[in-house]
């Protein structure tokens, strides 16, 4: 991060209608870096080079798509928002781990220090979800959170015999790096939908995507979803008249039942 911190960031404030309402953002020195990536990563294998703009294509949500293809050249201003330094280490940041092989960037990950900042940030962290599902797991807590991010994870899953949800319920979010995580931070994080305390595992719109289609269930995520979001399920197949008994091995398991 050092190079980054050291460079000279020129922002400019833009200010633009959208839907009525007015609508700010900084752009950072014309979005350029003074250095290689190449010399950067030392020689690390690389992603593409306009690399949010892959990202985005990688999605499958209009509204992700749209935010992560704007932030190509958009630096959003809002509550928490990143420095100009860290947008711009992002972009190599984001590279670096498009050119990780995905079989070995579960392991790989630990080597590549990614500011806390960046990993609570949405539009970073639906990155990090369109290259590499998988990462969703070693997202801060408040990433994690995100429905956003959490319903582009569950739509690009690719580790067929490893649990989503397991990392989307709040005791897999006490601890990030070793520190504990204030829980009322996580849950009252804004969202682009919704104000006040909010968990994704408690959603009924994302526990019915975690679970998939008639035919192909994954009942197994429901030991890591919330009361109101399990009850849901389970009262709507009662009043359609199906049974209940292929889930119950995983609710006996589910810790916020009570």
């Amino acid at each position: 991060m050092q190079p980054f911190e050291d460079t000279q960031w020129t922002t400019i404030m833009h200010e633009e209608e959208y839907k009525g309402n007015k609508i700010a953002y900084y752009v950072v020195s014309d979005w350029k870096i003074p250095f290689t990536f190449e010399s950067w990563s030392e020689g690390a294998p690389s992603g593409p080079e306009l690399i949010y703009e892959h990202c985005a294509s990688k999605l499958t949500r209009p509204d992700s798509k749209a935010l992560v293809a704007e932030s190509a050249t958009r630096l959003h201003i809002e509550p928490g928002m990143v420095e100009p330094f860290e947008k711009m280490a992002s972009f190599y940041f984001l590279r670096l781990l498009a050119g990780i092989d995905h079989k070995l960037v579960w392991k790989e990950w630990g080597k590549i220090r990614i500011p806390v900042s960046l990993l609570q940030d949405e539009i970073f962290c639906l990155c990090v979800v369109a290259l590499h599902p998988v990462l969703y797991g070693k997202l801060h807590p408040i990433g994690r959170n995100y429905r956003r991010v959490c319903l582009e994870a569950i739509a690009l899953w690719n580790v067929k015999s490893f649990s989503l949800m397991q990392f989307a319920h709040p005791n897999s979010m006490q601890l990030f790096r070793g520190r504990q995580i204030d829980m009322d931070t996580v849950g009252r994080q804004l969202q682009a939908h919704v104000e006040g305390n909010y968990w994704v595992f408690n959603d009924c719109s994302v526990v019915l995507k975690a679970v998939g289609k008639p035919g192909a269930r994954k009942w197994s995520e429901l030991e890591f979803c919330g009361p109101q979001a399990v009850h849901y399920i389970t009262s709507e197949r009662s009043k359609h008249g199906s049974s209940n008994s292929a889930l119950e091995p995983y609710l006996k398991k589910n810790k916020y039942i009570l």
